[in-house]
């Protein structure tokens, strides 16, 4: 019995000298001001870019990875998600949950820590928290960089991740880690039409020409864009949901529809632009724009959605009282339930 604790308490020591050897460095920053711009369509006021480029950490990554075990409470809830190829990732409450829609098989990269944005980059797929983390062989591999705030979107342009948090608006990649707009809470990210657009919690919305950015408002109402909810860009159109409505920006005019146009009187909780009919996901149902007329998408007219992604003809929506489930006209099927049943197994391949 004595050997037993001696050797408990010797184990507890490592892990506590390991612990403290993992401490990250903190990056500085530089601050440059632009100057003040006006657009046709809108005023677009040039604000000022901090820039550091900050060299890679050599140290390499942790890699966590534990064995597998049957996990009997399902993922949870899950919230945003991404859809590469044919492998759907949703952040949930037990981490990352990872569906083969080949296999029709569902795997929990598990984590403790809250995950709040999640992206492709590189063909590899980031999800941040606190920490930013690539998942890598089923595994969340904890990176290098360090950023102030906690990450709260993420988004792939041209050869950078950028990486939004409640503080400031990040990019790295081959070329290091650099500050690019500080004192802004990012809420969300779209790419196109030659730049980057970046939505905010309280600050507005901001476009980015790889060099300068500038902030968008319209002069008949400077607060519409204030507080931005979800962001998308496709066919030379931007698709921005903000707490006043959806504001749609076709590279000269400006159009915004409301809840007496049809948008649901919900806050819009995801928009996916990526075909010519659009989907529009909230608290309140999900609606599609098609020729400038919103209509009740058919089976979650009032469904209250956390994310909703297209798949061909179909839809995949997370729900707060189903989980994931694929929704193709009037037919609804459970990809992933919240709760696992004695036919579900999800596998817990990482802490």
């Amino acid at each position: 019995m004595l050997k037993s604790k001696i050797k408990i308490i010797g184990t507890l020591l490592v892990l506590s000298v390991f612990s403290l050897v993992m401490i990250g460095c903190e990056k500085e920053t530089e601050q440059n001001k632009g100057a003040i711009a006006q657009m046709v369509d809108s005023v677009a006021v040039a604000v000022g870019k901090g820039f550091t480029e900050t060299a890679l950490v050599n140290a390499a990554a942790v890699d966590t990875e534990v064995q597998p075990a049957v996990q009997e409470s399902g993922p949870g809830v899950a919230d945003k998600m991404v859809l590469v190829s044919d492998n759907l990732y949703a952040l949930c409450d037990a981490g990352v949950a990872v569906y083969d829609f080949t296999s029709k098989e569902c795997t929990v990269i598990g984590s403790d820590a809250d995950l709040n944005a999640i992206a492709e980059y590189e063909g590899s797929i980031y999800v941040g928290g606190t920490d930013l983390y690539r998942i890598e062989n089923g595994n969340l591999i904890k990176q290098e960089e360090q950023f102030e705030g906690v990450i709260s979107s993420l988004h792939s342009f041209e050869f950078r991740l950028m990486v939004g948090t409640q503080a400031n608006l990040y990019s790295t990649g081959i070329f290091g880690q650099e500050l690019l707009l500080e004192d802004v809470a990012v809420s969300a990210m779209a790419s196109g039409g030659g730049g980057l657009w970046v939505g905010t919690d309280g600050q507005g919305l901001y476009r980015w020409d790889g060099e300068n950015f500038q902030k968008r408002f319209l002069r008949r109402d400077t607060t519409l864009f204030d507080t931005i909810l979800e962001l998308d860009f496709s066919h030379n159109h931007l698709y921005a949901a903000s707490v006043n409505g959806l504001h749609i920006y076709d590279g000269g005019d400006w159009t915004t529809y409301t809840v007496m146009d049809g948008l649901p009187a919900g806050d819009i909780t995801a928009i996916d632009a990526s075909g010519w009919v659009v989907y529009i996901g909230s608290d309140s149902g999900v609606v599609s724009l098609y020729d400038e007329e919103l209509n009740r998408v058919a089976g979650l007219e009032f469904e209250p959605v956390n994310y909703v992604v297209r798949k061909g003809i179909s839809l995949i929506a997370s729900t707060e009282t189903e989980g994931i489930i694929r929704q193709s006209g009037k037919s609804r099927k459970v990809l992933v339930p919240v709760e696992a049943n004695e036919e579900t197994e999800f596998l817990l391949s990482a802490k």
